[in-house]
């Protein structure tokens, strides 16, 4: 598999997970976005996996979800091991 090709499919990975984290949370994308202080649309495109998401922004998001990053370890290592 390319590399871009599998940045791809990690960042849309990471988007299904901080979705079902968010929408378990009953929170809205607006919600979080005013958290941390950027647009529901940076979020809506996290989530959709369309733009890269900087590990220092992934950390803060989790962090402001009270998600710790090795859930979404775990998560993506079962994803990839399918």
């Amino acid at each position: 598999m390319g590399h871009i090709r599998l940045e791809k499919k990690v960042n849309k990975k990471i988007g299904i997970f901080l979705r079902k984290i968010r929408t378990e949370q009953g929170l809205t994308g607006t919600d979080v976005a005013n958290i941390l202080h950027i647009s529901q649309q940076q979020i809506s495109r996290y989530e959709r996996g369309i733009s890269n998401i900087s590990l220092g922004m992934l950390f803060y998001l989790l962090t402001a979800l009270n998600v710790n990053i090795h859930s979404l370890f775990h998560y993506l290592i079962d994803e990839f091991d399918e």
